[in-house]
């Protein structure tokens, strides 16, 4: 967890704590720059967790694919295996989340303004409009 600590925005690191805390045996490693995905989950064999993350991303970007990761990792926990990655379970616990970061005034009020959009309907990427705001 230390290193990607460095990585967030310092306002977002106690709720980030708090919501991993839930889940002790979630590994999260950054990784080099990949062009298909900026992070990815999946359980592991020994039970655990592993949300890993791009190095290369602006600090609120790296905080909204963490949010939309362990909107995973807690859609596996409650709905198990079957359900689909990107499905109304996750949709509802993704916007849930995002949700609780914009309350919280985690975000400028340019990204929260199109994260709030984004939110009502969400979906597996990023909009264009959002994706310029977090370059970094």
């Amino acid at each position: 967890m230390k290193p990607l600590l460095t990585h967030l925005p310092a306002q977002s690191l106690e709720e980030v704590e708090k919501q991993l805390s839930a889940y002790p045996n979630t590994e999260i490693k950054l990784s080099p720059a990949r062009s298909r995905t900026l992070g990815s989950y999946r359980p592991t064999a020994e039970g655990g967790h592993l949300i890993r993350l791009n190095d290369d991303l602006s600090p609120y970007a790296m905080l909204i694919v963490l949010i939309h990761e362990m909107a995973h990792l807690e859609n596996r926990m409650q709905n198990g295996r079957t359900t689909a990655s990107h499905g109304k379970e996750w949709k509802a616990i993704y916007t849930r989340m995002l949700k609780e970061y914009i309350y919280r005034n985690i975000f400028p009020q340019d990204i929260s303004e199109l994260l709030m959009h984004h939110a009502l309907k969400p979906c597996a990427t990023f909009p264009k409009e959002l994706s310029r705001l977090l370059e970094k």
